[in-house]
């Protein structure tokens, strides 16, 4: 290496060219810095993002839970009421008798939705109950009184297990657009007997679904759920 008489190296050596390129420069270190704080930042930020969305999921799932162990609740509610006053229903047409079809429409029409709901709400007047013979068909309903021509609903899952099922017991069917209501109801139904306890025919109510669903958005906490229609 060459070196001056003050033992430094000569200008343009090697040596000289060394020194200078590890000299610390102010713009690199400065770069190299913002970079690491950019990329301190971005963790920081998933991070956050990450706890904050799994916060968000925490909670939502939770309030759904909710939500849906409140709808269970109320529409099991609703099938104690129906239960009850089916059964009320059904021993006042036995006392009556279930041939006289003039007593049967006034003792349908004299239940209304503050004895199912216990509201005076009247969108559950629209639910519509029917007494079914033991011909398998609807005779008498709430809203038409005497049927001019009956209806056969022989097919319904609501009415084949009643039959087979012990009377006096709930049986709930399937979600179904009602002949007789002609909506998309819920059908709970309970087969009736006399003193005998023979079956003397079948007591039926229609839960209108539009008028549940309606009940359970106003009751809603939550604004993200959506109840719809049938």
């Amino acid at each position: 290496m060459v070196y001056s008489a003050e033992n430094k190296p000569l200008p343009g050596s090697v040596m000289e060219f060394k020194l200078l390129s590890s000299k610390p420069s102010l713009s690199r270190d400065f770069l190299h810095l913002s970079f690491a704080i950019v990329v301190i930042l971005v963790f920081v930020l998933l991070w956050i993002n990450d706890n904050t969305l799994e916060d968000y999921s925490e909670k939502t799932i939770g309030l759904l839970e909710y939500e849906a162990v409140r709808i269970d609740r109320s529409l099991v509610i609703e099938i104690k009421n129906a239960a009850y006053l089916l059964q009320s229903l059904g021993r006042q047409i036995d006392q009556y008798g279930s041939d006289d079809l003039l007593k049967i429409p006034r003792l349908l029409r004299s239940f209304d939705s503050k004895n199912l709901s216990g509201s005076d709400d009247p969108k559950r007047k629209s639910d519509v109950i029917s007494w079914i013979d033991l011909n398998q068909r609807v005779v008498v309903s709430s809203n038409f009184g005497v049927l001019r021509a009956s209806e056969d609903v022989s097919d319904r899952d609501y009415v084949k297990k009643t039959l087979v099922a012990p009377p006096w017991t709930i049986q709930m069917g399937r979600p179904i657009f009602g002949r007789v209501s002609k909506k998309w109801v819920l059908p709970v139904a309970m087969g009736v007997t006399d003193f005998t306890g023979k079956m003397i025919g079948i007591i039926e109510i229609s839960l209108d679904i539009n008028a549940l669903t309606e009940e359970m958005r106003r009751e809603a906490v939550l604004e993200m759920v959506t109840y719809y229609e049938g």
